[in-house]
C-alpha cells in the first residue's frame, strides 16, 4: 500500500507544475487515507471469513489494477500526439 503512495507522489512530482502540485497531492493523500481504511477494514473481514490469504490476493489484485489505471493516460497521450508536451491536468 505505501508503495502505491509513493508512486503516486512521484506521478504528481513529474507531471504538476508548481501551482497545482499542492492541491493534487492533498487529493492523493485523501484517496490513499481512505484507501488504507478500506483494505483495512474489508481485508480483517476477509481474514476472519473466508480465507488466511483472502486480503493479500485482494490487495495484489487491485494493486495490479490500479498500476493498469495509471498506464492508460500515458498511452493514451502518446499515441494521440507524441509531441505535445505532458502536463497536469489541474489547471488554476
Amino acid at each position: 500500500m505505501y508503495g502505491l503512495l509513493t508512486i503516486g507522489y512521484v506521478l504528481v512530482n513529474k507531471n504538476c507544475g508548481h501551482k497545482a502540485r499542492g492541491s493534487v497531492m492533498g487529493i492523493n493523500c485523501l484517496f490513499g487515507a481512505f484507501g488504507i481504511l478500506f483494505v483495512a477494514k474489508i481485508g480483517g473481514f476477509l481474514f476472519d471469513n473466508v480465507n488466511k490469504s483472502a486480503p493479500f490476493v485482494v490487495s495484489g489484485v487491485l494493486s495490479f489494477l490500479l498500476f493498469c489505471f495509471l498506464l492508460i493516460p500515458k498511452v493514451r497521450r502518446n499515441l494521440d500526439n507524441p509531441k505535445v508536451e505532458q502536463g497536469c491536468p489541474v489547471h488554476h
